[in-house]
């Protein structure tokens, strides 16, 4: 290895260190309560160096972001790559936004429900976050073509698996104590619930009879 390329590799080992201590600290004093000053001082470095390859703290926390918002496209892309029935990449792909944020705690709860700054807010548009909603939207979308799925809100009905899968996934990180059911049955659970509910049309409770996006 040539002494540019060890520089380079040099370069990269620090920006991961400091995503990676300002993550943790993220998660465990709030966003609101870190400053750079204190992420340098926990690796152990100048402030100036973190501005180096950060310009200020909301960057390195859209940065944090995309980070987990890539790693869950990646696993989005690899159920579209061999799974060709959109009902059952539906399935596979809320199961792997849930297995995701429960195998990666740390970075689902900075990414995902740190994700409320305005700068994180503004930087929306574009950015992993908005692809990853997108492949959802995309498979809800499919199923609809297909006839898999009744005629619905595809935007709708999108925003409200994504709501739901989050609801789910967050409640199992944070209430630890709470006597939940075997994990992997309730994903499997509230999943095909989710699902189920997709196939057939939304009925009156009182009169029975179908309700349309009219009434």
């Amino acid at each position: 290895m040539g002494s540019k390329e060890r520089i380079e590799r040099q370069k990269l080992l620090l920006r991961q260190e400091i995503l990676d201590a300002a993550r943790e600290m993220f998660v465990k004093e709030g966003y609101t309560h870190v400053s750079m000053r204190k992420i340098a001082n926990k690796i152990e470095y100048s402030p100036t160096i973190i501005y180096h390859y950060f310009k200020d703290k909301a960057h390195l926390l859209n940065c944090i972001c995309d980070d987990a918002f890539v790693e869950l496209i990646r696993r989005f892309e690899q159920i579209d790559f061999n799974c060709s029935d959109p009902m059952v990449r539906l399935h596979k792909t809320l199961r792997a936004y849930m297995e995701f944020g429960l195998k990666y705690p740390n970075q689902y709860l900075v990414a995902f429900m740190s994700y409320n700054t305005e700068a994180a807010r503004n930087a929306f548009e574009g950015s992993a976050h908005e692809r990853a909603f997108t492949y959802i939207r995309r498979v809800v979308k499919e199923c609809v073509r297909q006839r898999k799925i009744r005629e619905l809100d595809i935007e709708m009905t999108s925003q409200a698996l994504w709501a739901a899968a989050h609801g789910l996934t967050s409640l199992l990180i944070v209430d630890k104590n709470f006597p939940w059911a075997e994990q992997d049955e309730l994903i499997d659970y509230t999943t095909n619930l989710l699902i189920e509910g997709l196939r057939h049309p939304l009925k009156d409770r009182a009169q029975g009879e179908e309700v349309t996006e009219d009434e």
